[in-house]
């Protein structure tokens, strides 16, 4: 982590000042704004001797005091070198640490590491890639993703379409009072009840239908016959004999 806004950005403000605060081992390089502010805080305060000198006309003063402030303070934080490190370690219950804080700086030997550094080989070439095979691959890659997709599209659409049979079946073995008559059947019955029950049903609903149909067919008869005979008068004369000849 380079920076406490990095924190911020990935886990918000306040996990971020969890993870801050319950870190016991810190070690910085140069950071700038917040973040150095926040170390010079974690850092603490010490005792610091103060020196100051006042010249005038006359004569030449120096007083000295000890105050406590930011054992490292924002400002020299924000102004390390390369190479140049602060921090502040946790010690264990055996392992006691008095000077918990630091202020150092790595010290590289400039000429053993160029020297190092030009006896390093290359990494051998395994195998030579042109930039035809790379798009060839990346549009492969494409071609494969979009077969997947219609496949499982397939499947999907598949899969829909007998949910929707089944529950046609399901719709066109319904008896009249709503009962589904075309589940499995059950090991209690046998085949050949079940369809007998399921003609039964049938039979019934068209005897109901057919009933229906006759009575509304008998009356809408009565009801001509009786207003051919009321001639547009509240009651019919009797019937006479020759009315039915």
């Amino acid at each position: 982590m380079q920076d406490f806004s990095q924190l911020k950005k990935d886990y918000g403000r306040e996990q971020a000042d969890v993870i801050v605060n319950i870190t016991g081992n810190i070690i910085s390089g140069q950071v700038m704004g917040e973040t150095a502010k926040l170390l010079s805080e974690r850092f603490g305060k010490i005792m610091q001797d103060k020196e100051s000198i006042s010249i005038n006309r006359n004569d030449t003063s120096i007083s000295r005091s000890t105050q406590m402030d930011h054992a490292l303070p924002a400002s020299k934080i924000s102004n390390l070198s390369s190479g140049e490190f602060v921090g502040l370690v946790a010690d264990n219950p055996d392992e006691k640490i008095k000077l918990k804080m630091f202020h150092s700086e790595i010290i590289n030997e400039t000429e053993k590491l160029n020297a190092e550094i030009k006896n390093y080989l290359d990494i051998p070439v395994v195998t030579m890639v042109t930039q035809q095979q790379v798009m060839d691959n990346y549009y492969q890659v494409k071609v494969d993703v979009k077969r997947l997709i219609e496949e499982e599209v397939g499947k999907l659409k598949e899969e829909k379409e007998r949910q929707e049979m089944e529950a046609d079946k399901e719709t066109l073995f319904c008896n009249l009072n709503g009962q589904p008559m075309g589940k499995r059947v059950s090991n209690s019955r046998t085949l050949l009840q079940t369809v007998k029950a399921l003609i039964a049903g049938a039979q019934h609903h068209i005897v109901r239908n057919v009933n229906t149909t006759m009575l509304a067919t008998y009356y809408e008869i009565g009801r001509m016959i009786v207003e051919e005979e009321q001639e547009g008068k509240e009651r019919a004369a009797m019937p006479t004999r020759s009315s039915f000849n």
